[in-house]
This record gives C-alpha cells, sequence and structure tokens, in this order.
C-alpha cells in the first residue's frame, strides 16, 4: 500500500474516535503513535521511538518531552503532544 493510502487509511480510522479524545495520553494512544507506525516508526522499540525523554537542550536541562524519535542511540526528533484539540503552545 503506498503512503498516501496508509495515511487516508490513518485518517478514515482516526476520525469515528476524535469525540473521545479528552486529554494527552489518548491523543498519544489514538493519534500520535498510530500516525508515527504509519510514517514506518516502531513505537513499540525504545530504541527508535521514546516516551518522556529527558531533553537536555540549551539552557533547558532536565526538561522532558513526550516522545523522542531517536536514531543510533541520538534523537532526531522530538515530540510534544497537547490534547487533540487545544490550541495551546508552548
Amino acid at each position: 500500500m503506498d503512503f498516501i493510502r496508509r495515511v487516508q487509511n490513518f485518517v478514515q480510522e482516526a476520525e469515528p474516535n476524535l469525540q473521545h479524545i479528552t486529554n494527552e495520553d489518548a491523543t498519544k494512544l489514538a493519534l500520535v503513535f498510530p500516525f508515527l507506525r504509519v510514517l514506518g516508526y516502531n513505537t513499540t522499540n525504545p530504541a527508535e521511538v521514546m516516551p518522556e525523554y529527558t531533553a537536555d537542550v540549551g539552557t533547558k536541562q532536565g526538561e522532558k518531552v513526550d516522545i523522542a524519535i531517536q536514531m543510533n542511540d541520538e534523537p532526531v526528533i522530538l515530540i510534544e503532544v497537547k490534547t487533540y484539540g487545544t490550541s495551546q503552545l508552548t
């Protein structure tokens, strides 16, 4: 199945559940982790997808981000998740 079709399937499967996503953990479970799988990441391998990653970046030491995508034990993408439907940016 091509990438566009996988994304379309993800959207079709996710849409009926959106009304039930009321917090950050539900957002991760119902939207973020499934979408990462569509992108080809193994969300069950913490060497690749690490939840609650301590991201020591710049002056922010000991701060956690919700998810880090890693390659060769180094974070390459940091993801901060907010509850579906909120527009809060921090």
